[in-house]
């Protein structure tokens, strides 16, 4: 091959290159998709709790994530938002393409509207979740269940 034709060659081959030694990097998070609860515990790998509306008594809560598409390892921020102000951020491990992680925030009393972002591991938001905190009585009771005769739900042993 001329060496004029190397010259016009090398453009190419230097911009696939770099195409090439970049891919991983973007591959790693780009696909990444999220699903976010907001609970008041894990049980089993999984949240218990799950509401929109919470009392300010609850002393913490729970941000679950599934988090699926992930190519590599990577790290996703928990961002815990309360009323517009950024309360914490918390950076989670994903070890693999399906994974479910969470993070726990107390709660203090805080009351207002809150969000949890989830952002990935180039620092874009991927998901949030909006819930809010209310002063005891503004939010509705959650009774159980009753049973036919109005007695009550059951004891096991």
């Amino acid at each position: 091959m001329s060496k004029s034709k190397v010259w016009l060659l090398l453009p190419v081959i230097m911009a696939f290159s770099n195409v090439w030694a970049e891919e991983p990097a973007q591959s790693a998070g780009s696909k990444i998709s999220v699903e976010i609860k907001i609970g008041t515990g894990i049980e089993k790998f999984d949240p218990t709790g799950i509401a929109a509306t919470f009392p300010a008594s609850v002393p913490q809560l729970v941000g679950w994530t599934r988090v699926t598409g992930a190519l590599a390892p990577v790290v996703i921020t928990h961002v815990w938002i309360l009323n517009g102000e950024e309360k914490a951020a918390i950076e989670l491990p994903v070890k693999s393409s399906t994974y479910r992680t969470w993070s726990r925030k107390s709660i203090n009393g805080q009351t207002g509207k809150w969000r949890l972002d989830v952002k990935g591991p180039d620092g874009t938001v991927i998901g949030s979740q909006e819930f809010e905190v209310v002063k005891e009585g503004a939010a509705p009771a959650q009774k159980p269940a009753e049973s036919p005769t109005g007695t009550g739900g059951t004891t096991q042993k």
